[in-house]
């Protein structure tokens, strides 16, 4: 059949209709687009969400998912980019906590406490009981040397979840900050028992124990971590100092030699060796071991006290006065009143 000019002319605009809705009806809408750059997000699919993110975060900037979204993705990896997402989520959005915690960690990460802490308080309002606010609290203190209200900070956040080894390990490093070596004891078995296979807490609790003179318990704490990092200079150098306090001057000697090949120039080391090298009545290999030392250590009083002392034992008293007139130099000057 031939169609006639009058029919052409119905038939265009129901064919041109049908088009448009076909297209219409395949279209992305914009809730639709973003959802698929979640479920790419969700598959680890982040090198094609991403940049689809960004394009769509052009077109919308106000899009408060979006804006989460981004913030979320790229807090690690472009804190300052993140940042500028984060902040444009408003405090009414259901995804304002988790921003605020993601700003608060990018000021941690950034050394910026002050920065942080506003925004942990910010969200104490919106998370009164989350410990891991508590805790973030109690790092920004900790980062500005305000160590009272960290104490305080940390110990909230382990009452709330007492299960979290680190959070103990935190109240004992806040504790040594405040001179308070003797509590950290405690805090220290907590996270032991919390996480029994954690090193650092096993080696800060011998430090601890042999603070406290509790040596037996400290070298039990030693033996566990000398078997796991056999080299570790410090551990043995505490090991040594035990050892030697026992008055097992050979074995401690001994000791702390394996330390000093593994870190020959250590101070704290060489001066232990003197130490029991005098106790062992050896004034003149004391004297070998300290005398380097003093150039680049000429402040350090106790190794001063030391030379004098192998000095005046190995019958050279010139050398002896000589340290002990510069140990009186290194005395704090005594502030006499007007």
């Amino acid at each position: 059949m031939q169609l006639t000019w009058r029919r052409l002319l119905v038939l265009v605009p129901v064919v041109g209709g049908l088009a448009f809705w076909g297209l219409t009806a395949f279209r992305e809408t914009d809730s639709q687009r973003l959802v698929r750059i979640q479920k790419q997000l969700a598959e680890g699919d982040h090198a094609t969400a991403l940049p689809a993110l960004r394009k769509y975060l052009d077109e919308h900037p106000d899009d408060v998912k979006a804006n989460f979204l981004a913030g979320s993705l790229l807090a690690r990896t472009e804190p300052d980019q993140a940042r500028t997402f984060l902040e444009r989520v408003p405090p009414d959005s259901e995804d304002r906590p988790q921003a605020v915690r993601l700003l608060a960690a990018i000021a941690l990460e950034r050394n910026d406490p002050q920065s942080a802490k506003a925004l942990l308080e910010q969200l104490q309002t919106l998370a009164p009981d989350d410990p891991a606010v508590s805790l973030a609290l109690a790092e920004c203190h900790l980062l500005m040397g305000d160590y009272e209200p960290a104490l305080g900070h940390a110990r909230e956040a382990a009452e709330r979840n007492p299960a979290r080894a680190h959070t103990h390990f935190l109240i004992a490093e806040i504790l040594d900050h405040l001179g308070r070596v003797a509590e950290s004891v405690e805090p220290l078995k907590q996270a032991i028992a919390a996480d029994p296979e954690w090193f650092p807490a096993h080696a800060n609790l011998a430090y601890a124990l042999h603070f406290t003179g509790e040596n037996q318990a400290a070298l039990a704490e030693l033996e566990w971590c000398l078997e796991r990092e056999p080299d570790n200079v410090d551990l043995l150098r505490i090991q040594a100092e035990i050892v030697r306090d026992e008055g097992d001057l050979p074995r401690a000697k001994s000791i702390v030699q394996r330390a000093l090949r593994g870190r020959p120039q250590d101070v704290r080391c060489n001066v232990l060796l003197g130490e029991i090298l005098l106790f062992d009545n050896q004034p003149r290999e004391a004297l070998a071991v300290l005398e380097p030392l003093f150039a680049r250590h000429r402040d350090n009083r106790h190794l001063t006290t030391l030379l004098s002392r192998a000095a005046w034992l190995a019958g050279d008293t010139e050398k002896a006065q000589q340290y002990q007139k510069l140990l009186m130099e290194q005395l704090p000057q005594r502030r006499t009143e007007p």
